[in-house]
């Protein structure tokens, strides 16, 4: 019930936290937030939030007990599961704790919320720590300072313009996990526009 009464207090809810198992310290919510597996380690002691908060995961990494419980034999992670579960009101996710650990986990993190993105009929955005940025294509304005790196998951037509070493002024096809994108250097704001979702992985 934990679960499904955090989804019905968060149904207008524009941004959600989640924190990850590889977090590492306690976690002050400054928005509704969910505790995945052994994230659920990181919420706060003291108890007290003025955000909704909730725990859920199979429990291969946690060693405290969750508010939902899923199935350890199951097709999908614990993030796709959250993910699917959001609410149409959500238009960003902070993700903390979710990089590092093992390469098949945190590639398959980016495959998930490209999913997600992809799923979505409005402008939607999220941040991996200070470390990744994802938007749900359409256009996106942000200040860069230092080197970045271009991202897909499927082809996509990309400009790029702005403060930045190497822009794109012409509509250009970025195919999936391509070079084309990589080793860029922002000196301030950039327009990324793109045709699917687009990752910008920062001080690459």
């Amino acid at each position: 019930m934990k679960w499904q009464q955090f989804l019905n207090d968060i149904r207008q809810a524009p941004i959600v936290t989640l924190v990850g198992p590889l977090y590492g310290k306690p976690h002050t919510p400054y928005a509704p937030t969910i505790y995945i597996d052994a994230g659920a380690h990181f919420r706060h002691p003291d108890g007290a939030s003025n955000f909704a908060e909730v725990s859920v995961g199979d429990g291969d990494s946690a060693d405290i007990p969750l508010d939902e419980t899923l199935p350890k034999d199951k097709d999908y992670s614990d993030l796709a599961f959250v993910l699917r579960s959001l609410p149409k009101s959500v238009i960003h996710i902070d993700l903390l704790g979710f990089l590092g650990g093992s390469r098949d986990h945190e590639l398959l993190n980016y495959g998930e919320m490209h999913h997600f993105l992809n799923g979505s009929h409005a402008f939607r955005s999220a941040r991996f720590d200070d470390i990744v940025v994802a938007f749900a294509g359409g256009k996106l304005s942000m200040e860069v300072h230092g080197r970045f790196s271009i991202v897909v998951f499927e082809p996509a037509q990309v400009t790029l313009t702005g403060s930045c070493a190497f822009p794109l002024e012409q509509l250009t096809t970025v195919l999936p996990v391509s070079s084309k994108g990589l080793g860029n250097t922002g000196f301030g704001t950039l327009f990324i526009e793109s045709t699917t979702p687009c990752f910008l992985f920062l001080g690459t």
